[in-house]
């Protein structure tokens, strides 16, 4: 296992390509896995705007296997 920040990388480029937030990403990668509830925190009104514009964020699905595969090797409780 290691560390986060290879998938923190994955992240990044996949909201770079999409024009979105790594949070924006992160999102709809959960959305895309299945039947899933995710709750998101937000402390602002535009962190809330942020989150819910992550549902109209469609990922390729090599973007999502990209995440899906960085995701699995990422140590439990591991940061940066």
């Amino acid at each position: 296992m290691r560390r986060a920040a290879p998938l923190l990388r994955a992240l990044r480029e996949v909201a770079a390509a999409h024009t979105a937030t790594p949070a924006q990403v992160a999102l709809a990668w959960l959305v895309g896995q299945g039947p899933v509830v995710a709750i998101p925190g937000a402390r602002t009104v535009r962190q809330l705007e942020e989150n819910v514009a992550a549902g109209d964020l469609v990922l390729t699905s090599a973007e999502q296997a990209r995440l899906t595969e960085e995701t699995a090797r990422v140590e439990a409780g591991a940061r940066g």
